[in-house]
């Protein structure tokens, strides 16, 4: 039995890195300047859901409207091998990909996020999924009742 191009096209069973679930976070949300990580550990404020930790700032940057940096962290504390801590860094910004449309755009002004993962094992994505929703919700929330008083 041979298989056609129009056979292939309708397999959803291999998955490419032309789909969605290999998309990488864009540049202009990536978390970069050492400043402002410096800035979220003094000043920031923080929020955790066991096994992630939100770190997040407000930013005073007038330059870029509503908008929100990520960066990811996994401690070699914690995590002895690199391997470990790329998958969960992965996971992490995929459960992010996944919900940052509740903040993306019912958020005013611009914020720095930092998630911290404070697990001494690899967790499942489901659980790091659960964590960063209720994260990204409790952000939310808070934002916006003290953008609102």
């Amino acid at each position: 039995m041979s298989l056609d191009s129009s056979d292939l096209s309708k397999d959803t069973s291999r998955i490419g890195h032309g789909d969605n679930l290999y998309s990488k976070l864009p540049k202009k949300e990536r978390l970069t300047h050492a400043r402002v990580f410096e800035s979220l550990f003094v000043s920031g404020h923080t929020l955790k859901s066991y096994p992630v930790q939100l770190r997040y700032l407000k930013e005073e940057d007038s330059r870029a409207s509503n908008s929100i940096k990520v960066a990811f962290t996994a401690p070699k504390r914690r995590l002895k091998k690199a391997v470990q801590r790329n998958l969960v860094k992965r996971r992490m910004r995929a459960a992010y990909q996944a919900n940052k449309h509740l903040v993306f755009n019912n958020m005013k002004g611009n914020f720095a996020f930092l998630f911290l993962y404070l697990g001494n094992t690899t967790p499942s994505y489901a659980t790091l999924q659960k964590a960063i929703q209720d994260l990204l919700c409790a952000v939310k929330q808070k934002e916006n009742q003290t953008h609102d008083a």
